[in-house]
């Protein structure tokens, strides 16, 4: 067994002696990072699927620009391996395109990096020489979905995790909501409404995830977290949800929000909106009653001048509620 916790050269010569269990940590945006083992069978299955479904051509090459510690930025290694593909790994960086003069035709980005990159002119022309853009880190707002539909790269917005060996789903961004697996991966539904995968790269075995979903045939469309959902007062508030809605109607990127249970005496958890002055500088009405169900309003409303990221550049949830709560405390 392999720790991935170290170089791209130390991990392709592991891999090349055959190494058969890999261990790598998850992303932590929802709890503590743990260490997951991962199978070269499973990853291999991953890889091999992914490209059958983006057509993967024989002069195709790959840019890495997220870390390679992490599943995402692991796997497009493997991808390289597996495919017999060109790759070259940067530093990550908010913005790695910023002085790129490559030629390849494969990149992943998180939702963060599409962002800072489609704001400077000469990194979104870049980004306009790539073939086909895989995108993970989150829900992509769809003002920014907008912008990129307008270039020449083909968007896949990505759906996966540590343990399934990163996505097994892909949306075509511009064809709707829904999700389409992998060859070789099923999906269901259990009684919560979470996803369940199963296929080579759970080794066959149904895993269940926290992601409240819509199941259409064998695609699915994500509605939520389990683990975002506040419980104030007894009534379950789907926080992201209600992020849609609000980013929606004040025409605020999704990134730039969040909904937080913060600890109250009366509620047990009370609904705070979190707004990140480093992208949206604005100061909201505190008029939610665009939201339907008066119990999903927010409370209150507090601004921080940044939010706290996981390394894959996902919005650490866990360690929002605590600087949210905090910093309500100073206000109080």
């Amino acid at each position: 067994m392999v720790n991935t916790n170290f170089s791209a050269a130390s991990f392709i010569h592991a891999w090349e002696k055959g190494e058969k269990t890999f261990e790598i940590f998850t992303s932590g945006s929802t709890s503590e990072p743990k260490p997951i083992l991962l199978s070269r069978a499973a990853m291999e299955c991953s890889a091999v699927a992914t490209g059958k479904f983006l057509n993967v051509l024989k002069n195709d090459s790959i840019f890495c620009c997220i870390p390679i510690s992490k599943i995402g930025g692991l796997m497009q290694l493997v991808r390289s391996m597996v495919w017999g593909n060109p790759i070259e790994i940067v530093e990550p960086s908010a913005n790695p395109l910023l002085d790129y003069s490559g030629k390849h035709s494969i990149i992943s980005l998180t939702a963060m990096q599409l962002q800072h990159i489609v704001n400077d002119e000469k990194s979104k022309q870049a980004l306009n020489t790539f073939r086909i853009v895989l995108i993970g880190g989150g829900a992509i707002h769809q003002e920014l979905e907008n912008v990129l539909l307008q270039l020449q790269p083909v968007f896949y917005h990505t759906y996966g995790m540590t343990e399934t060996c990163s996505h097994i789903a892909l949306r075509k961004l511009g064809s709707g909501a829904f999700f389409t697996p992998l060859p070789g991966i099923q999906v269901q539904i259990n009684e919560q409404h979470c996803l369940e995968i199963c296929g080579c790269v759970t080794e066959n075995k149904w895993i269940s995830t926290h992601d409240i979903v819509e199941l259409n045939s064998n695609s699915f469309k994500i509605i939520g977290r389990l683990d975002a959902i506040i419980n104030s007062g007894g009534i379950k508030i789907p926080a992201e949800k209600i992020e849609h809605s609000i980013s929606d109607h004040f025409n605020i990127p999704l990134d730039a929000l969040l909904l937080v249970g913060i600890p109250d005496k009366i509620y047990q958890e009370k609904a705070v909106l979190v707004i990140n002055k480093a992208i949206y500088s604005n100061v909201l009405t505190t008029d939610f009653s665009f939201i339907e169900n008066p119990f999903f309003r927010p409370k209150s409303i507090v601004y921080l001048d940044d939010f706290i990221y996981t390394e894959t550049h996902k919005i650490n949830r866990q360690e929002m509620k605590i600087y949210a709560a905090e910093e309500m405390g100073k206000i109080s």
